[in-house]
């Protein structure tokens, strides 16, 4: 485990890392200021870069005086792009996008669409290139129905691509990976008329998106938090729920076939279980997240290891006597990294696990 800067007194959170080699990681997430002048109620966005022997909080902008969190990053080119929720002055939420300039070495605020009337937010995002990148969310109409966002960064400006919404109650997409150009995959989950909501699987060739068969889980709703690749293959993780049988962990596989398919996996705690990052190099795959110690009552962070349909559970720090949680997982250069935050018995803090690749 690597130690991580807490910001202000209060509760501290990492919800996602990426970067483009050893010596350019970022971690982003949230953290409250508990100051006398502060909004008690009300987060302030936070990221921190790794130079390849030290983690070191960056400061943030912060759009919107209410509420603002980082919940994806990407980066490429020394560059990188977070993307985010904040509340703006009518206290609606809307889409934000940080940008890290690497000639100025600040971030900034992007001028990003919203085109929900009611609201917007960005979860997931990646970056082929400093001019190739995509963020993914949801979007909520007049209608109440929420409808999947995409958005596209061209070097110049960012811009909404059309996306499909299968799901008649609502469509959320929460996390993407790129291969190439006209190689994109987004995760997320749909909502349909009736029976079980099912996990979204859209991909892009370059010139539209697509949607891919769900799978079958029963009475299980199911959803993808977050999507990875590696060799040939598109891997994504989450959970699937039922009334009766409670949260299980999700992994699923897209090969060649382009026909999803679920993984098999041990069991990885309890019967409620989330992963909320996976990250794919070479053959390898990792799956991250949470799930409830039903003899403590605590959260814990289940770390699953493998390839193909051959994942099995490996040991992973738990340092906080309370709640444990993964939120992300990248693989980057030499090392595996995933970050989180761990309760204390007094707040949140934030931590970044660490494994080297052989």
């Amino acid at each position: 485990m690597v130690s991580a800067t807490v910001l202000g007194t209060g509760d501290n959170s990492l919800g996602a890392v990426a970067g483009s080699s050893s010596s350019g990681v970022w971690a982003v997430g949230n953290f409250l200021p508990d100051t006398a002048a502060s909004n008690q109620d009300a987060t302030l966005s936070r990221a921190m870069h790794f130079d390849g022997s030290t983690w070191t909080s960056t400061p943030t902008p912060n759009a919107g005086p209410n509420f603002n969190t980082l919940f994806g990053v990407a980066a490429a080119d020394g560059e990188a792009w977070s993307v985010a929720v904040h509340l703006d002055d009518d206290f609606k939420t809307r889409a934000l996008i940080e940008h890290w300039d690497a000639g100025t070495r600040r971030w900034n605020v992007e001028a990003v669409p919203q085109p929900g009337s009611e609201r917007d937010l960005l979860f997931g995002a990646c970056a082929l290139s400093a001019s190739n990148v995509w963020a993914v969310g949801e979007q909520q109409g007049a209608n109440g129905v929420f409808g999947t966002l995409v958005e596209h960064w061209n070097g110049t400006k960012w811009r909404v691509v059309a996306s499909p919404n299968p799901g008649a109650n609502g469509n959320h997409l929460y996390g993407v990976v790129a291969l190439s150009t006209n190689d994109v995959w987004a995760v997320g989950q749909r909502n349909d008329a009736e029976g079980p909501d099912h996990e979204l699987i859209l991909h892009w060739d370059g010139a539209r998106w697509s949607v891919l068969p769900s799978t079958n889980h029963g009475t299980a709703s199911a959803a993808l938090y977050a999507v990875s690749a590696n060799d040939h293959d598109i891997w994504g993780s989450g959970e699937t729920t039922d009334a009766i049988a409670g949260g299980h962990p999700l992994v699923e596989r897209v090969g060649e076939e382009s026909q999803p398919q679920p993984v098999t996996l041990p069991a990885a705690g309890s019967i409620w279980t989330t992963l909320w990052g996976i990250a794919a190099r070479d053959s390898l795959v990792w799956a991250v997240g949470t799930f409830v110690n039903l003899s403590t009552d605590n959260n814990q962070t289940p770390v699953l290891q493998g390839q193909n349909n051959a994942l099995h559970v490996v040991d992973a720090p738990n340092p906080g006597y309370g709640t444990n949680i993964l939120g992300g997982a990248a693989a980057i250069g030499d090392s595996v990294w995933a970050v989180g935050q761990f309760d204390d018995g007094g707040s949140r803090q934030p931590f970044v696990e660490r494994h080297q690749l052989p």
